[in-house]
C-alpha cells in the first residue's frame, strides 16, 4: 500500500533525497514487513508474513539518490502510522525537490567560498595583502556571497521589503 504522505511513518532527514528499502520483523505484531521509498516520494508498505516467531530480521538499504553513496544511519519506521489515507504526493514531492535544491545550493556556496579563499591566499603569497587582511576580506566576501545567494538563489525565502503588503 502507498503510505507516508504526511511523513508520519518516516520523517526524512534535512536535505535528504534518497532511496530506501527496509525489510524487518516486528516481535510485537509477529509480522515481517517491507517498506520502500523512491526519491522520498513514492513510499510503500506491505506485510510479508503474519505470525512470525523467528529470529529478528533487520535489512536496510539506504542510498543517496544524488550521489549514489550508501547511507548508514539508523532508519526508524513507525508502522503504527499505517492507514488507509488518501494519497496526496504534494508534501513529499515538494520536500524532495526542496532538499535537492538545498544540496545543490550548499555545494555551489562551498565551491565559491573555496574560490574566494584561494584568490585571497594567492594575494597573500604575492604580498598584496597581509594574513590579517586576508581574514577580514574573506569574512566580508563570504558574508556578501551568502547574502547574494540567499536573495538570488532562494528568492521565495526572502521577504521583499520594497513592496507594500
Amino acid at each position: 500500500m502507498l503510505c507516508n504522505f504526511d511523513q508520519s511513518m518516516r520523517k526524512t532527514k534535512e536535505n535528504e533525497v534518497a532511496h530506501l528499502l527496509v525489510i524487518r520483523s516486528n516481535k510485537e505484531t509477529k509480522q515481517i514487513y517491507g517498506y520502500v521509498e523512491l526519491l522520498n516520494v513514492i513510499c510503500g508498505y506491505t506485510v510479508f508474513a503474519e505470525g512470525y516467531d523467528g529470529p529478528d530480521i533487520d535489512i536496510v538499504y539506504h542510498q543517496d539518490a544524488l550521489t549514489g553513496e550508501r547511507l548508514n544511519e539508523s532508519v526508524l519506521i513507525n508502522t503504527g502510522a499505517v492507514s488507509g489515507e488518501n494519497p496526496s504526493f504534494d508534501l513529499l514531492v515538494n520536500n524532495s525537490l526542496e532538499n535537492a535544491r538545498a544540496v545543490q545550493h550548499s555545494a555551489n556556496f562551498n565551491a565559491m567560498l573555496s574560490d574566494i579563499l584561494a584568490q585571497l591566499e594567492e594575494d597573500v603569497k604575492q604580498g598584496k595583502i597581509s594574513v590579517g587582511e586576508k581574514e577580514q576580506q574573506y569574512f566580508k566576501q563570504a558574508t556578501k556571497l551568502a547574502a547574494e545567494m540567499m536573495v538570488f538563489g532562494f528568492p521565495d525565502d526572502v521577504a521583499d521589503f520594497t513592496r507594500p503588503d
